[in-house]
């Protein structure tokens, strides 16, 4: 049928006759941030027809679109007064998702989007109804609501109401409702909260923290991307000849990451077992998505067998890591300049070992000792996950040719025209290997390369030698990066437990002190430990 005036007010009257007061007040509290909180609590639940009236005059609803109100009526669970209105009374945009909807104008038949329910009202609605009686009743003791108030907080919906009435939430404010769930154990709610907060692109402000915008990077969710390259298998040898190990466990750090720069609210791109070529052209094709693309930041994570200097693709063909940071450079991205850079590469830089005494260069783990026993946690931290020897799977010595995952010429690896079975890994009975790439005893060492190199010349080649730039190496020039089999890296582990504690409140270099503390207090029975080492350029402070 047409749409007329006749049908279009019998339509309203036959769904108000049939809306119960929950309906109505599910409705009110779904139009707030549409129309003002004093105009809805004028409105009784109990007179369904006022709140039509209203919506009309805010022209939420037409006699020519009842778009807006069908899809409400499906969303509150009324797909029976939905099925009411006739198709002929909505007008819908064929080029958007169903939910995205218009109203029209009567009076100047312009077309308005009306969003019909926004993310931030969805959000809400979810929480208040996942929340129990008992939750609201919790709440509202926490609150220290006066009894005459509380009263009239009778479910979720009235509690959130409250918070943003008394300004305690807020679509970029969640501060309190999370602090409210945390302490009744709803963290699943919490969840929901933080994932709005990365899909819909609005920050979650921590603690009000006073920042002075002129000495932070402008940020604006999403960042940008986060390209993230994890080798664990490798073919062929080195240029020296060296089969280079699988980095078994390596899969747990590459899901880890993702799922962190994704909660940070970037733009994840990951690549498994690239080859040397194939590491330059992700990072080519890298640099021309970020030119077509707004991006506030830039994140970088590597994660395969290393040496000063370089990494190496699956191939077990060399890049040099300057390569890769020198793409990013204002010159070649523009798009960057002024931007913060961040590389985290989690790859050995040598083959001396660190302990808490001195560091013993190249030098075989002996056979026999205790495993690791992981990490000595920080105060009020728990422990690096998978570096306690109690969570590691202990590897027999018939394994030892598959477990080893070392590259120390004088250790765990033989010319791949050798023979003879390589030595024990840096502790097979934890599942604790390493990430370093192999040296003939009779060639120069990396850590050698690094001394013999001149202060001018470090300088010149070092990098970031270019404003706006973090390279948080997993561990210092000349050193083993420690790995476990089942868990991941200590560094990753580390990056992954602190960033996604501490983002909220504290910028990328407070957190990176943090991550070295962590790593800095692992240690293995036989008094292995590793030291990251960030270096940056940046100008300013980054916040997440």
């Amino acid at each position: 049928m047409a749409p007329t005036g006749k049908n279009y007010k019998k339509i309203l009257k036959d769904i108000a006759d049939n809306l119960t007061l929950s309906d109505v007040g599910t409705i009110k509290f779904v139009c707030r941030g549409k129309i003002g909180a004093g105009s809805l609590d004028r409105i009784p639940n109990g007179e369904p027809l006022k709140l039509l009236k209203l919506l009309e005059e805010r022209q939420i609803i037409s006699e020519q679109n009842l778009t807006w109100l069908q899809s409400v009526l499906k969303k509150i669970q009324r797909v029976d007064l939905a099925m009411k209105i006739p198709d002929e009374f909505c007008q819908y945009i064929d080029t958007v998702d169903s939910a995205e909807m218009v109203c029209g104008n009567p009076q100047s038949g312009t077309m308005v989007d009306s969003d019909v329910v926004s993310p931030y009202r969805k959000l809400l609605k979810t929480v208040a109804d996942d929340l129990t009686s008992s939750n609201v009743n919790e709440m509202k003791f926490l609150l220290d609501v006066p009894d005459g108030i509380a009263e009239k907080l009778r479910d979720g919906q009235d509690l959130l109401t409250h918070l943003e009435g008394s300004g305690k939430l807020s679509e970029n404010n969640f501060n309190d409702l999370k602090d409210l769930l945390s302490d009744v154990y709803r963290k699943d709610l919490i969840k929901k909260i933080e994932d709005f907060s990365v899909n819909e692109g609005r920050p979650i402000p921590s603690v009000a923290l006073n920042r002075d915008p002129a000495s932070c990077y402008p940020m604006q969710r999403p960042y940008g991307f986060a390209l993230v390259i994890n080798n664990q298998k490798f073919t062929g040898t080195t240029s020296e000849g060296y089969i280079l190990p699988e980095r078994r466990g390596s899969p747990v750090d590459l899901e880890n990451l993702v799922d962190l720069w994704a909660k940070l609210g970037f733009i994840v791109e990951k690549h498994e077992n690239l080859k040397a070529h194939q590491i330059c052209t992700a990072v080519d094709k890298m640099v021309q998505k970020i030119q077509k693309n707004q991006s506030s930041c830039f994140v970088c994570c590597i994660m395969t067998h290393g040496t000063m200097g370089t990494i190496y693709g699956s191939d077990s063909n060399f890049v040099n890591i300057k390569h890769i940071t020198d793409s990013f450079k204002e010159s070649k991205c523009p798009a960057l300049a002024g931007k913060p850079k961040l590389f985290f590469i989690q790859a050995c830089r040598g083959r001396q070992y660190l302990t808490g005494r001195a560091s013993l260069t190249g030098q075989a783990p002996l056979t026999g000792q205790a495993p690791l026993t992981g990490q000595a946690p920080l105060a009020g931290q728990a422990p690096l996950t998978g570096s306690t020897g109690s969570s590691n799977t202990a590897i027999s010595a018939t394994e030892t040719t598959s477990a080893t995952e070392t590259t120390s010429a004088t250790t765990q690896q033989q010319p791949a025209t050798s023979t003879q079975d390589p030595s024990p890994p840096l502790d097979q009975t934890s599942g604790l290997d390493s990430d370093a790439t192999p040296t003939e005893a009779t060639v120069v060492t990396d850590e050698d390369q690094y001394g013999m190199m001149n202060d001018s010349e470090f300088r010149r080649n070092a990098d970031p030698n270019e404003a706006h730039f973090l390279l948080g190496y997993s561990t210092a020039p000349g050193f083993v990066s420690i790995r476990s089999v089942d868990h991941g890296t200590w560094y990753v582990n580390a990056l992954v437990q602190i960033f996604g504690q501490y983002y909220m409140g504290e910028d990328v270099m407070q957190m990176m002190v943090r991550v070295n503390g962590l790593v800095n207090d692992a240690y293995s029975s036989r008094g292995y430990k590793q030291c990251p080492v960030p270096v940056f350029t940046l100008a300013k402070s980054v916040y997440f």
